[in-house]
């Protein structure tokens, strides 16, 4: 007698009868011999068992289709850690089933087949027919996932191992299933996308087709009309059903079916936005829309592209009325202390106040190690951080106007940017209002006149009569707390300003058009981003100017402004006093004094 056999033979005498057991009641009972087991030296063989059991079916999916390790540790911990299996462990299980059967339920057998299968690189082969015979009896009903579960595998292996009986008799099989009234129940339409990719994967073997074009396309209808009965909460199912039935459209070449189907998708799209759009749910139905143009997109059939894109924008100003603002109050521990540090800006002396302010805010912008004003390196770890949370991985983000989807991010970086621009303008804004609001609002208590200001700012040799101008006007507006006037005014004169600091330099603002030879200014978004301007200009004036003028995720209050697409909430005090901290900047900004200190950091 073998010790398997004798290991065999101590099992059925404590264990007793096993046939009726499934693979987690055996285990049960495996794990309550483990203290005889020691006794009698079969630990090594408990341990075999107990472990083939412990191994994961991922039959459902149909790429890596196979038995896999219960779990996988970060430090590269595998249990049971089937890669690592000896060929002492797979003759122990080949004897098992080889002369054992009896003792074994089909599922337990089921087990030992499959890791006979994959383990056994020279004989597994053998065990294929076993494996399917034994599955094949656990399929009863294609609605029961136990079922589906195991139908998965048989699937595999017969398309693996060309077994064509077994191939042509799922294909029959799961057909009648699809055609069936119990496909199409409530609770069973879910699994269909399902069914007809094992379908698919039976049928189109390399350039072989295992079923007569009329029952493949009697498949196409009922899919068509499985999804007709596909509402909102079904959407996601509709999705994946319209994704196996154009890959068996395109795979029997019948191009009036693949347009039919697009087509169908466009309007179940627009349907169910229409829907969501009746039941008041706007975030649904934009999304719906978006797919609509999207699909109509890429499959070039663009007749209803201005009716969809309509009904988006009328989706997402729904959103925009229903979607109110959030704001928040932030306590200032000790508020002794903050107004001491804002009263060491007044003296008394307007003028000279001004100058103060505007020099602090400036020191702070050609260095910012105390982090005063936001950095973008440091706003980019909190990003990260931030989106390092694993619930950001199921979801996608998305910045929105009143009319429209600026920006969405789902990927992980373009997420840790959303991030890292969100803190940057947060940061941003709180130093507006809890010091440049604060002193300036000190200042003109103390008697801080218009005038007072557009003096100093206009005093710069550089500016052209036009910038002088604007900028007594643009004071002049935010003195009278005209912000929306102010912030036209301002903006595109920022813009000027900060092209005029290079021009009057002798460097080019400009670019020739290729086509007519005309000077053209370059684009601000592009110019702010050149290797000239991150030369002359400090990095956390570059980067707040991107920011605040000209980036989507950003405050991006040039092309707003120039396209008319500024929300209300960009017409504020806070906002209107950002946009004049950085004017009062670029205009105080000494180009000669900042490439003199420059020069002696990089001799030194």
């Amino acid at each position: 007698m073998t010790n398997i056999e004798k290991y065999v033979e101590f099992k059925e005498g404590l264990a007793g009868d096993i046939s009726s057991l499934g693979v987690s009641e055996l285990r049960e009972r495996m794990i309550a011999l483990k203290d005889e087991a020691d006794q009698a030296n079969w630990t090594e063989y408990l341990k075999w068992e107990i472990e083939a059991l412990d191994l994961a079916e991922n039959y459902i999916d149909m790429e890596n289709n196979g038995l896999v390790d219960a779990c996988t540790f970060t430090n590269g911990f595998k249990y049971p850690d089937i890669a690592s299996f000896s060929e002492d462990r797979i003759i122990f299980y080949r004897d098992l089933v080889d002369n054992n059967a009896r003792m074994y339920s089909y599922e337990v057998l089921s087990r030992y087949y499959n890791v006979l299968i994959q383990c056994d690189k020279k004989n597994g082969y053998q065990y294929v027919d076993s494996a399917i015979a034994v599955m094949d009896k656990l399929c009863e009903f294609l609605e029961d996932s136990r079922s589906r579960h195991y139908c998965s595998r048989i699937v595999h292996l017969s398309v693996m191992y060309q077994k064509i009986d077994v191939i042509k008799k799922y294909i029959n099989r799961i057909r009648e299933y699809i055609l069936s009234d119990a496909a199409l129940e409530e609770n069973q339409v879910i699994f269909l996308p399902f069914q007809i990719g094992l379908y698919s994967k039976l049928v189109f073997i390399k350039k072989n087709v295992y079923d007569s074009e009329d029952k493949i396309k009697e498949l196409l209808n009922r899919g068509i009309a499985a999804i007709d009965v596909c509402n909102d909460a079904y959407a996601t199912t509709a999705e994946y059903i319209f994704d196996r039935l154009l890959y068996i459209a395109n795979k029997i070449q019948d191009e009036e079916m693949c347009k039919q189907l697009k087509k169908l998708r466009i309007e179940k799209q627009i349907k169910l936005g229409d829907e969501a759009m009746m039941a008041g749910e706007y975030y649904k139905a934009a999304v719906f829309y978006e797919k609509a143009a999207g699909y109509s997109n890429n499959y070039g059939m663009h007749s209803s592209m201005n009716d969809i894109l309509s009904k988006l924008k009328i989706a997402n100003v729904s959103i925009g009325e229903t979607v109110k603002s959030t704001s928040f109050r932030y306590e200032i521990p000790d508020r002794e202390a903050y107004w001491n540090e804002i009263n060491k800006f007044i003296t008394g002396n307007p003028p000279k106040d001004f100058r103060n302010i505007t020099g602090f805010a400036l020191a702070n912008v050609l260095d910012n190690q105390k982090g005063f004003f936001p950095d973008m390196e440091e706003s980019y770890k909190k990003g990260k951080t931030r989106q390092s949370n694993w619930i950001w991985k199921f979801v996608s983000i998305a910045k929105m106007s009143t009319e429209r989807k600026i920006a969405e991010a789902s990927k992980d970086e373009e997420q840790i940017r959303y991030f890292q621009y969100e803190d940057y303008v947060t940061h941003l804004k709180i130093i507006t209002n809890i010091w440049f609001e604060q002193v300036m609002y000190q200042a003109r208590t103390e008697g801080l006149s218009d005038a007072d200001i557009s003096e100093q700012l206009v005093s710069s040799e550089w500016l052209s009569d036009t910038n002088k101008f604007l900028i007594i006007e643009a004071v002049k507006l935010l003195w009278e707390e005209r912000y929306a006037a102010f912030m036209h005014v301002a903006i595109p004169l920022y813009e000027c300003i900060f092209r005029r600091q290079f021009s009057f330099h002798d460097l080019a603002t400009t670019h020739i058009d290729m086509n007519d030879g005309s000077q053209q200014e370059k684009i601000f978004g592009v110019f702010i981003r050149s290797e000239m301007v991150k030369e002359y200009m400090p990095k956390c004036l570059v980067d707040m100017s991107e920011v605040i003028f000209t980036d989507e995720l950003g405050l991006n209050l040039r092309n707003n402004i120039a396209h008319g697409l500024c929300e209300r909430e960009d017409f504020d005090k806070n906002t209107a006093y950002l946009v004049f901290m950085m004017l009062l900047m670029i205009t105080r900004f000494d180009w000669v004094a900042y490439g003199i200190a420059e020069k002696d950091k990089i001799e030194k």
